[in-house]
């Protein structure tokens, strides 16, 4: 009777030890994504721009010199995708796709970008997503581990799904760049790379923490 007490109380200790670890993480996670909104400007929304559907709309709203119809950017595997740019050349520049390509008409996703050298405009998503956080923000945001792509190919890096984090049903998706392949081996980069899915959680992609350079918000 004694050693099943004691046995009890061991494993009440361990649950009791797990649910706060859980609770601290679950904590940490929020105050993360708490800090990571307030740093941004609530005038800079990019699923404002999508609620406004027309080019005349944004036309209207922004002003026509800051607005290029037409432009033809770079797809994947050397193809070209017809696009609108909002502030075009500029930091807080936005890419426009169209549902209706030729009439430049019922917007679809709009997207913002950035290299290596970071983003330095204001747009974000509503939920505090932003073109140029590492892995470990989007984590925060998300509030658990989700899939992307493997690396080092034209689709590479792709959010594949949000796995039902808080980021999830959001109308959100991105892609994450590797410039920071440098800091883990060739080998550890081939586990990762290819036309195949991963969970972020794997060692290799933590290590990693790769830069979210493409933010696209989506209409559904």
């Amino acid at each position: 009777m004694k050693n099943i007490l004691i046995v009890s109380l061991i494993l009440i200790s361990i649950f009791a030890n797990w649910s706060c670890k859980k609770k601290s993480n679950e904590s940490s996670q929020a105050t993360e994504k708490e800090l990571i909104i307030s740093e941004l400007d609530s005038n800079y929304v990019l699923e404002d721009i999508l609620a406004l559907k027309t080019f005349e709309a944004i036309e209207k709203k922004f002003g026509k010199t800051n607005l290029k119809k037409d432009s033809l950017i770079a797809g994947p595997e050397g193809t070209t995708i017809n696009v609108s740019i909002l502030f075009p050349k500029n930091k807080e520049e936005v890419k426009l796709y169209w549902a209706e390509k030729e009439k430049f008409d019922l917007l679809k996703d709009v997207v913002i970008n950035c290299d290596s050298t970071g983003y330095n405009g204001k747009w974000h998503s509503k939920s505090g997503l932003q073109a140029g956080q590492n892995l470990d923000k989007v984590l925060a945001l998300n509030g658990k581990a989700f899939t992307i792509s493997g690396f080092g190919w034209d689709y590479g890096g792709h959010i594949v799904s949000w796995e039902g984090g808080k980021l999830d049903n959001q109308r959100l998706t991105g892609r994450f760049s590797d410039y920071a392949q440098n800091k883990i081996t060739d080998a550890a980069y081939q586990s990762i790379s290819g036309d195949t899915e991963f969970n972020v959680s794997l060692e290799a992609i933590k290590k990693l923490n790769p830069v979210l350079t493409e933010l696209r918000v989506f209409k559904k």
